[in-house]
Parts: C-alpha cells; structure tokens; sequence
C-alpha cells in the first residue's frame, strides 16, 4: 500500500470502549479533526497503543506522525483515515503543560454552535457530519471554592 496522506496529529481523545477497543482522535497541523483507524477491524486495541519499545504513541498531547493509505470510504464517523499498517506512527513531540491551555483555546470551536442554540449537541454535528468537536466554557453561572 502506499502512502496518501502524511499528518501530524496532536492527540486529544483516548477513550476505551467496551470489549477492549479503542477510540484516537486528533486535530491535524490544518486544524481539522482526524481519527485513526485500522483497515479491518477499524478499531486500536490495547496493544496498538505503543510503540515496539513499549513506549506511549497515542496519549494526550503527543504529537505523532502518521501515515494514512485513505479516508475511510464509509465511515461511521466523518472524520476517520486508514493507517498504514507498513509504517510506524513516530511520536514527534508532547505539547509542554504551560502551552497546553493556549493550544486548547486556539483550536476551540465554539462558534461551530452560535446558530445552534438550544439544539442537541447530537443533531447540530449529525447535520454537520462530524463526530467531534472542541469547546470552551462560555458562561461561568457560578463558584463554589471550598
């Protein structure tokens, strides 16, 4: 297989689903939202989560190099591309935890909802076909500190 497309992803979701499978999902040096997956079966497993040295590839606010066959032709999610089973995804950074909060707010879309109001969250990225999204806090109502 060739390659189509070579991305570098900072990684913001890892989530474990039920029977051992695994989301990832990443915004790209574009901006837009990818999830990694596998040709068949589609879904990361526990094992797809390190490198061979048994070093963390897919965790939050690494920066990896990944290198796609294509986007999934019917995804279940809009946002998935096929890795490349022949290469290796390389880490290539980790966001520092002083830039982390400015990464986040420059990549929040909270305007994606201005036109959307009181509309479930579920039905606004269904018309959208998307599956993800990145939001900020808008109205803090009020503080407890304790």
């Amino acid at each position: 297989m060739y390659s189509a497309y070579i991305m570098k992803l900072t990684i913001l979701a890892v989530t474990r689903m039920q029977e051992r499978r695994i989301c990832i999902a990443g915004i790209n040096e574009n901006g837009k939202w990818v999830r990694p997956v596998k040709d068949y079966p589609n879904h990361f497993e526990e094992v797809d989560l390190v490198d061979k040295d048994k070093l963390p590839i897919y965790k939050n606010f690494n920066i990896v190099e990944i290198d796609f066959t294509r986007k999934l032709e019917k995804p279940p999610h809009s946002e998935d591309y096929v890795i490349n089973k022949n290469k290796e995804p390389k880490v290539i950074g980790n966001f520092p935890l002083q830039k982390r909060k400015e990464f986040l707010i420059s990549h929040t879309e909270n305007d994606f909802f201005a036109d959307h109001e009181g509309e479930p969250v579920r039905k606004i990225l269904n018309e959208a076909n998307r599956s993800l999204v990145l939001v900020g806090p808008v109205d803090i109502r009020y503080i407890v500190i304790e």
